[in-house]
Order: structure tokens, then sequence, then C-alpha cells
């Protein structure tokens, strides 16, 4: 379930600037002094994926939305191959904040497109692979299907 909840996250992170929340907090400039540019890339990392994500798991949980999600389907596998793709993304993007010059940063800002555009296209399809319509209740035993020839008896 958590991982819905981080796919949902990248996807409202798309749209919706998500550090600005810091902003409430502290601002940037103090943030980078205080923690360098390093832990403010890293604090920033965190906010930005995974507060929101602990958010709505917590969410899903009391509304017991994990019923609505097949987790056996195909789309669980895309979803956590583009979360990890995505985060682990961001994850160099915070090492390279460590190279000085920005020169590192620069050209990961340039290949950003070419990775997260095919990532959040990937969490939106594998959301919708996950996504299942309630059975409806079944009668009669699980696996029994009718003879093809009522006349005779049941094998």
């Amino acid at each position: 379930m958590f991982n819905v909840a981080l796919a949902i996250a990248i996807l409202v992170a798309i749209v919706v600037p998500t550090p600005r929340l810091l902003s409430i907090v502290t601002t940037p400039n103090d943030l980078q002094r205080t923690l360098g540019p390093f832990g403010a890339q890293l604090i920033i990392l965190f906010v930005r994926y995974f507060v929101v994500a602990f958010l709505l798991y917590g969410i899903f949980r009391i509304l017991r939305l994990d019923r609505k999600f097949n987790f056996n389907a195909n789309g669980a596998t895309v979803l956590l191959v583009a979360n990890v793709v995505v985060v682990g993304f961001g994850a160099v993007r915070v090492l390279a904040s460590l190279v000085e010059g920005g020169g590192l940063g620069f050209g990961l800002s340039q290949l950003a497109m070419y990775v997260l555009f095919p990532c959040w296209l990937a969490i939106a399809i594998g959301l919708l692979m996950m996504w299942q319509k309630p059975l409806p209740p079944s009668h009669g035993a699980p696996n029994s299907a009718p003879h093809p020839d009522p006349k005779l008896p049941p094998i």
C-alpha cells in the first residue's frame, strides 16, 4: 500500500510544489546555511516525496482503500520500478549537489525529462493496472461450472 501512496505522492509533486511547505517552517537560505547543500537537498527530497506518501498512506489505511487495489497484478511491478527510478534519480541529484561548480547537477537536470517523464507515465499506467473493480458476491461453489448437459448426473 505504501508503494501506491508513494506513486500518488510522486504524481502530486508534479503539480503541487511540496517543498514550499518548508517555507512555512524555515527559509531555503537558512536551511542551506544550516545543513549545507547536501542536507538541504536531502530534506527537500524527503518533503517532496516521503512526507506526502506517509500522509497518504495513513489516509488510505483509515479509509481501507487497500481493498480497491490488486497487489498481485503486473501493475504493482511497474509501479515499484517507476518509484525506485524516480526516488533513485532524486537521490543522484542530491549526491550531485556535493560536486562543486554545479556542472553535474546541470547535466542531470538536462536528463531529468528523459528519465522522469516515462516514469510518470509508468506510474499512471501502473495505478490503472492495479485498480480493480469490486468483485460481485459469488453464489454457489467457487469453481463450479454448470454441467454441459443438465440431464446427465454431475461429474
